[in-house]
């Protein structure tokens, strides 16, 4: 693995804890304002997981990367399903939509051995 894949799995493990962690996002929010949080954090991830490119592979052996696809297209339905215009980070939480991505991102988050929020 290169430098560069080593930074990007990184990204991607650091981005899959926070979203598994509902505590780490409120204390995101109460430092950072939004208009729209669930964009922004579907920005960070969709942003640089491609699970299709050939550098997805030497990132992750196969059963971290068929839990990576899992998890974001969890993500994708239910983000798109999601309407969170104008939502603070505390009603976003509440959604049912929202609750379903953080506990795709812990079960993700349990295969690649992360730390439990």
């Amino acid at each position: 693995m290169t430098e560069f894949e080593a930074t990007i799995r990184e990204s991607l493990l650091t981005t899959l804890s926070f979203l598994s962690s509902i505590s780490q996002q409120r204390e995101f929010a109460s430092k950072v304002p939004y208009d729209s949080y669930a964009g922004e954090f579907a920005h960070w991830w969709f942003d640089t997981f491609y699970p299709d490119e050939p550098n997805a592979s030497v990132m992750f052996d196969p059963r971290e990367l068929l839990a990576l696809r899992a998890f974001s297209e969890d993500f994708d339905r239910n983000i798109t399903a999601l309407s969170d215009e104008g939502l603070s980070i505390e009603e976003l939480q509440a959604t049912a939509e929202w609750k379903a991505i953080v506990e795709s991102a812990r079960t993700a988050s349990q295969v690649l051995r992360l730390p439990a929020p």
